[in-house]
């Protein structure tokens, strides 16, 4: 180990500074003594990690020694050097590598030997101070392909203290250190110091496996091994979305709470009895997996694909006395459609419902771990699940479990801990992985303006403004647009909680044998949205459960009622729950079945086998959006609480949730029925003053549309704002709908002869002038920003004015404007 004095380091700034800044190391006096053990700084699940690494550590903080999805083993454990009169996070820190930015030290480095290969950051290993340096950096798990290879670059920071060292391994199994086998020799390789040197290796010898490459520094007091742009090259290997073998998690840690961005529950509460620990009581490699048992109810996130093939493969373990069960979601929202079902019974027998119930059965291995592989092909709508290799079913993938007509999509998977009836659940999982055989079509993606429209019109006219709108993705963009009406000064709304359905969403709905239709039924009064007949039935559940019935009406419905009241909601009850909410849901997602936010819950008593009328404390608005209406109820086993009709269901009419997610009663073809659930409306309807042209449409990618939106204020009142929205919604899923803010002011006066006098400003948002135009003499106008601060002031005596915008911030002004026949005062934004 090299030493420095005072005397020595003063004299080495007093002949050349520079090189006593950057070549010169100290140790880390506030360290601690190593302690000799390996610390690993473990790899975390990762978004899309593809066949091909390519990782020149750009896209890496500054100085961090976690480079996940990455792996950095320090196995000295001992301190570092750092850099004298130099600082950054985690200078002299016991590390392997560090993710080094020589241009934002303190202070910055320029010296050219100290930079990167490419971009601003590399990997660096800085020397043990007690040597030799031990320390790996493992790629994430690659699958190899054919015509495989590995390349990098490396330097010497210096060579004054001896050239860096280093080996390069392979491991098939894991990261620990030990499970590498050697493939750059049977002595180091050297770094040089002069220049970035490239190295290459061949790893056909691994074509058609999944490897893991590490790069061990061995160097022996030296200063700092560089390593940037490492590649590896493949042909034909596979796309991972996600892959998993647990071993960056702790022993005990939750795995949705660890995970949020690939895992969640059935209720989405990670860190809830319904995640599942991390164990080391089991695990098929090395030695993590997941323990399924209890109410542990995992759902893996498998982002709502469309289109392509993929593979979903886990490893799986029951033991004795046990059973163990799993099932795929049509949609990454959970309880809104089961793709397909797969029990494991504890004799080792197992069934699966899969476009229908029973659809096959199979035997697995009990006390042992077996694969379990889920190829999913949305091109062809076309699944199949194996056992060991072995084919178990193969059918439409689109069918629900128990042969419904479904939704051809990729949700989730769901980890329940489930089992056939009568038996108890527990297993263990571990080695997922979700991978991409056929890549599907890029999602689409809208683009629009969201900047608010902001129009002046006359009394009586109509005007039109264009919003160009464009999928600059490749999917086929499908939109709609809904148009929203603001209820008049209405205030900022809180956010409320519901009571929600306590069940799984799989319970059985099934119709009361007995019951006796209602003799009476309420006449319509106002206007009542409903889309039953009289009462004929009533539904319970098979077993004891919280849950929610609605009819959903729709804005194709509504929008003519915009400005009306939701005041009483008729239900019938046939036997009453334990307890019932009436519950006023608003517009749900666009490509997730199911209501939106609550907008009102009120508790109810129903009197049993009859018409009840449910007065709200404060009745909702209609603004002309979607609006759900229904209640819920905590039902004991047993019971028929909720009324029927005769049917055929309508598709909205028949909306259930016993779950999280929203399906429909009529799910089941025996119970075809509608809810008796009838909203009534009082109040007087505002006009329908707003709409577009096209109100839906599908775009293919790179296509642009002009969205005409037009203002008719041939029913508007004069001298009055109106405020709407557009909402434009979208099958993209990050952006699936984008709200645009309408006003509207209508201006209109009376002269002395009886004749209209109007005042138009233009264009609005203005940029670099407001032109104002009338057919009165427009004498005074006046400025004011939006705190009441006059910024111009000006006499025209002309129809026409125009004021240039030079000078005024960006923000809302009011212009005042004079005329012989009275004053207005418009609003208009300035760009």
């Amino acid at each position: 180990m090299k030493k420095f004095t005072s005397v020595l380091l003063a004299l080495l700034f007093v002949v050349t500074v520079a090189q006593a800044q950057y070549t010169k190391r100290v140790t880390a006096s506030e360290r601690t003594t190593p302690s000799g053990q390996m610390v690993k700084m473990p790899a975390m699940p990762v978004n899309y990690t593809v066949n091909n690494i390519d990782q020149g550590f750009e896209d890496f903080t500054d100085f961090t020694l976690n480079m996940s999805p990455w792996t950095t083993v320090d196995v000295d454990g001992s301190p570092t050097y750092g850099i004298t009169d130099v600082d950054f996070l985690n200078s002299g820190s016991p590390m392997a590598y560090i993710v080094f930015n020589p241009s934002m030290t303190t202070p910055p480095m320029d010296d050219p030997d100290i930079q990167a290969h490419t971009g601003d950051k590399y990997a660096a290993c800085f020397a043990s101070t007690t040597p030799p340096n031990n320390d790996w950096l493992i790629t994430p798990l690659t699958p190899l392909g054919t015509n495989s290879s590995l390349t990098f670059w490396v330097k010497s920071y210096t060579a004054q203290y001896g050239l860096e060292r280093y080996k390069v391994g392979v491991s098939t199994t894991d990261t620990d250190p030990a499970s590498f086998t050697i493939i750059s020799g049977a002595t180091y390789m050297e770094a040089p110091a002069d220049a970035w040197t490239e190295v290459t290796f061949d790893l056909n010898e691994y074509n058609g496996q999944n490897v893991y490459i590490g790069i061990q520094c061995v160097s022996n007091d030296a200063f700092i091994f560089m390593v940037d742009d490492v590649v590896v090259n493949t042909e034909g290997g596979v796309l991972y979305v996600y892959h998993d073998d647990f071993e960056g998690y702790n022993d005990g840690d939750f795995l949705a709470l660890s995970n949020p961005d690939f895992w969640t529950t059935w209720s989405n509460a990670p860190g809830t009895a319904e995640d599942a620990h991390i164990v080391t009581e089991q695990a098929s490699s090395p030695v993590n997996s997941v323990k399924d048992l209890g109410v542990t109810d995992l759902v893996l996130k498998l982002g709502n694909k469309t289109t392509g093939k993929y593979q979903v493969n886990f490893n799986y373990y029951v033991p004795s006395n046990f059973g163990g069960y799993y099932n795929f979601q049509h949609f990454e929202s959970p309880g809104v459609e089961w793709a397909f079902e797969v029990y494991f019974a504890v004799t080792g027998d197992g069934y699966m419902h899969a476009g229908g119930e029973n659809a096959a059965t199979f035997t697995y291995p009990k006390d042992t771990w077996f694969h379990v592989e889920n190829i999913i092909d949305l091109d062809n709508d076309w699944a199949e699940v194996y056992i060991d290799g072995a084919l178990i079913y193969e059918w439409q993938y689109s069918l629900q479990a128990q042969g419904d007509p479904g939704t051809k999509q990729l949700g989730g998977v769901n980890l329940y801990a489930g089992a056939p009836t009568g038996e108890t659940a527990t297993y263990f999982f571990d080695d997922i992985e979700y991978i991409i055989l056929v890549q599907g079509t890029t999602e689409p993606k809208i683009e629009i303006g969201t900047s608010p429209i902001i129009a002046t019109i006359e009394e009586g006219t109509t005007t039109t403004r264009n919003r160009d709108m464009s999928n600059v993705g490749e999917g086929t963009l499908e939109y709609n647009v809904i148009v929203t009406y603001d209820e008049p000064t209405a205030p900022l709304a809180s956010v409320k909680t519901p009571a929600l359905s306590s069940g799984r969403g799989n319970e059985q709905a099934q119709l009361d044998p007995n019951a006796v239709p209602s003799a009476t039924n309420p006449s319509d009064r106002d206007v009542t949205l409903n889309y039953d007949g009289d009462n004929n039935s009533a539904i319970g559940l098979t077993n004891a459960n919280q849950w929610r019935v609605a009819a959903r009406f729709p804005a194709s419905m509504v929008e003519q009622y915009n400005g009306m009241m939701l005041s009483q909601v008729d239900v019938f009850i046939n036997e009453p729950a334990d307890g019932h909410k009436l519950q006023v849901y608003g517009m749900g997602s666009p490509n997730v079945p199911g209501a939106g936010a609550l907008l009102y819950e009120q508790d109810f008593t129903p009197i049993p086998a009859s018409w009840n009328t449910i007065t709200l404390n404060t009745p909702v608005y209609i603004d002309g959006s979607d609006i759900w209406v229904g209640y819920w109820m905590d039902q004991p086993a047993g019971i028929f609480p909720a009324g029927v009709d005769a049917g055929p269901h309508v598709a909205d009419g028949d909306w259930i949730s016993t779950g999280p997610g929203w399906s429909h009663l009529s799910g089941n073809p025996d119970l075809d029925f509608n809810w008796n659930i009838r909203a009534k409306l009082t109040g007087t309807a505002g006009p329908v003053w707003l709409s577009t042209t096209p109100t839906e449409g599908a775009l293919e990618g790179g296509e642009l549309i002009s969205l005409e939106i037009g203002i008719d204020a041939t029913m508007l009142m004069p001298l009055t704002v109106y405020k709407g929205k557009l909402h434009v919604r979208s099958n993209d899923l990050t952006n699936e709908e984008v709200n645009i803010n309408v006003l509207v002011t209508v201006l209109v006066g009376i002269n002395e002869l009886g004749e209209k006098t109007y005042v138009v400003s233009y264009p609005n948002p203005a940029t670099s002038m407001i032109n104002l135009r009338g057919n009165a003499t427009i004498q005074q106008v006046t400025v004011s920003n939006n705190i009441g601060q006059v910024v111009y002031n000006n006499t025209f005596n002309a129809k026409e004015a125009s004021i240039s915008t030079t000078g005024f911030d960006a923000g809302v002004y009011f212009v005042k404007i004079e005329t012989a026949n009275g004053v207005t005062t418009h609003k208009v934004m300035v760009q």
